[in-house]
């Protein structure tokens, strides 16, 4: 949000109060003092006008000093002010200027501004809404109120007002990006987009339409047009430091480290910000890199002793080095802050706190207050997502109607149909390998043990084969059959299409190794692996169903489809349910090479299970790979048991579930069938 720019001319005429009046306790607006400080302030004015900030503050104070309720004085110095990143100065004058005249419509907007820029959006809200209240028509101060209602997550309000400035005066740019992160925040994506497009067309050249851009497109999981949005953005304006901390965050999200570092340190170098500092803290923080991270986030708690985001990185890195009663003040201390207060981010930061301690809890043994932080901590993680439900229901309709889909083919006709054409003809490298399982069922771990072999590379979380899915305009129980007829032509545009996609986020194999594709709800897609892999193997990582979905309850994962289904443990078991059934069918009917890895063997016996999956692979064995937890410390982990791939193998998650069978209790029914399916009625009743 940006502060006022000075006016070509006065705002005011002097019968309404404004260069030159008088304000009380001033001598009066014929007096010499108010005739004196009006020719000072003008001549201020006038050097403001044209950057010569420094000598227009001496001036705007010598004329606060001749008349010390002078509105106008005290409202352009709280801008130059404001301007020149010195907002807690700004802040007494601004107020001053709406003391002296509470109808000063622009100085309660610049006084929200000022406070926005402190960090106060709270305190910002209510100055706008102080502006719209004296002028309904006022456009800034609709639009600035829109803005701050879209900051703090109330987006119907921000849409409200976005829409009214813009129908008092249409064709501004900003307020459309404003008004399309709202519509953004509300799921109507597409109305969002439109928006965005007018705003290009009337600004073309406005960086920062293009980082707004950028933001939509990241928060719609369209990684790749956002960075070509933020880089967009920086072909305008190379020290932009929005575009280089928006292009970072992809970066991290996509596990590209050294990317992400870069960008944030750009960022960090063109904005002290202490929102930059703490960003660059947490990736560092997920990268094992401690004393950077804690130099950052110190930089930052420097500059805001309550930064939320730095706050929580100082904790988690207490805890990750051992500190546990250290790290639990931390969290209760962040938590009491925010909890009933957090909006927006903060509400993603109150979670993180609250999971967090949550698990120490449990680590002392205090099962009951782990089990209330965890509900809690998912309840605010649903905040953040207004949609979770929604996007749940739609995701569960998917496994169902997959799983009707393959029930439909002939058995084993169907699973001949899929695999008669046989491997693509083209120049490929070799076939990926795909690592599915249900979420927090050890695939992680498998894949930093596959990761470390010399021959191997694992790209880790990316939706490259949901993108080949978009491709197929039928339903997801039409597909199958639409799949068994796959053209040899069109399996061998998608083999390659798969590769260019996979190069697209830095996915390579190493010389002639294997790729291994690791997202564990890649199961929905089994199907089109078939058809478009053949001959691909598949690893399947099992676990405990009653530690599965407890572990998905207990972890936070960033709201979006399928991720969004384990905010209760009914949700979780519910979604595990479906997908387990779906994937007995696949087994069933599709033609696939699996190997099957036990999360309790592989913890049990680490290097007999490794052994296993490299022989599975075709290769042959490397001690090396028993040391992944050196090769794990140099990746940047995208998924939630990112810090704990990197510690020594325990075996208290085995049976976890024991700890909370009253809470479970609901849902064991549920999980029963799959206890029994895959083996674990006996060792773990």
């Amino acid at each position: 949000m940006q502060p006022f720019a000075p006016p070509a001319s006065p705002i005011y005429a002097a019968d309404s109060g404004g260069p030159g009046s008088g304000g009380p306790g001033s001598g009066g607006p014929g007096s010499r003092e108010a005739r004196s400080g009006a020719a000072i302030f003008q001549q201020a004015l006038a050097l403001h006008r044209a950057g010569r900030l420094a000598e227009a503050e001496q001036l705007y104070r010598q004329a606060i000093a001749r008349q010390p309720n002078h509105a106008e004085s005290l409202f352009y110095l709280g801008v130059l002010l404001n301007q020149s990143g010195r907002p807690g100065l700004a802040l007494p004058l601004l107020q001053g200027a709406v003391a002296a005249r509470p109808r000063f419509v622009e100085a309660h907007c610049e006084l929200g501004v000022c406070q926005q820029n402190l960090g106060r959006p709270d305190l910002a809200l209510e100055a706008f809404r102080q502006a719209v209240r004296q002028k309904p028509k006022a456009v800034e101060a609709q639009a600035y109120l829109g803005m701050t209602y879209q900051q703090l997550g109330q987006a119907e309000a921000a849409v409200k007002h976005l829409r009214q400035a813009l129908k008092l005066k249409p064709g501004q740019p900003q307020v459309r990006v404003y008004l399309g992160n709202a519509l953004v925040q509300l799921g109507r994506h597409d109305e969002a987009l439109r928006h965005f497009d007018k705003a290009l067309e009337v600004g073309p050249t406005d960086p920062g339409i293009h980082v707004n851009l950028g933001n939509v497109w990241q928060e719609l999981g369209q990684n790749q047009r956002a960075i070509a949005a933020y880089r967009s953005a920086l072909a305008l304006d190379a020290r932009l430091a929005a575009a280089h901390h928006g292009l970072a965050a992809v970066h991290q999200r996509l596990g590209q480290l050294p990317e992400a570092v870069a960008h944030y340190e750009k960022a960090a170098a063109q904005t002290p910000s202490p929102a930059v500092f703490a960003s660059l803290a947490a990736v560092l923080e997920r990268a094992h890199r401690f004393e950077e991270a804690t130099r950052w986030a110190d930089k930052a708690l420097a500059l805001d002793a309550g930064h939320p985001e730095a706050g929580l990185i100082r904790a988690k890195i207490a805890r990750r080095g051992g500190a546990a009663d250290v790290a639990r003040r931390a969290y209760e201390t962040l938590i009491e802050a925010l909890d009933g207060k957090a909006r927006g981010d903060e509400l993603t930061i109150l979670a993180r706190a609250q999971s967090d301690l949550a698990s120490l809890c449990e680590s002392a043994g205090e099962h009951a207050a782990a089990m209330r932080l965890f509900a809690a901590a998912n309840r605010h993680n649903c905040e953040t997502n207004p949609q979770w439900k929604a996007q749940t229901e739609a995701y569960l309709a998917r496994v169902k109607e997959a799983e009707r889909g393959l029930a439909a083919l002939p058995s084993p006709v169907g699973a001949a149909a899929l695999q008669e054409a046989g491997p693509g003809q083209g120049s490929d490298p070799p076939t990926p390998v795909f690592m599915v399982g249900f979420p927090r069922s050890g695939t992680t771990l498998l894949d930093q043990l596959l990761h470390a072999h010399s021959a191997v590379a694992v790209m880790e979380e990316k939706t490259v084969v949901d993108e080949l899915r978009a491709q197929f305009p039928q339903s997801d129980e039409a597909l199958p059959a639409a799949l068994a007829g796959l053209p040899a032509a069109r399996r061998d545009a998608l083999r390659q299409d798969y590769w260019r996609r996979a190069e697209a986020y830095g996915a390579t194999a190493p010389g002639g190794g294997l790729l291994i594709d690791k997202l564990p709800l890649n199961l929905l897609n089994l199907g089109l692996v078939n058809a478009v892999f053949p001959e691909a193997r598949v690893l399947f990582s099992l676990r405990d169903p009653r530690d599965v979905c407890l572990s998905c309850f207990t972890n936070l994962f960033r709201m979006g489809e399928g991720l969004a289904g384990f905010p209760t443990l009914q949700d979780s078991a519910t979604l595990y349910a479906a997908v387990m059934r779906l994937w007995q069918r696949q087994q069933a009917v599709l033609p696939l090479a699996v190997h099957q890895v036990r999360y309790e063997d592989l913890v049990t016996d680490i290097e007999g299970e490794a052994r296993k999956a490299l022989a599975f692979l075709g290769l042959n064995w490397e001690p090396g790979v028993l040391d992944y937890r050196k090769t794990a410390r140099a990746r940047y982990i995208v998924t939630p048991s990112y810090h704990q791939v990197v510690e020594p193998l325990y075996k208290s998650s085995i049976g976890r579930w024991r700890h909370y069978q009253d809470e479970l209790a609901g849902v064991l029914p549920i999980l029963a069938p799959f206890v029994a399916a895959f083996g674990y009625q006996q060792a773990n009743n």
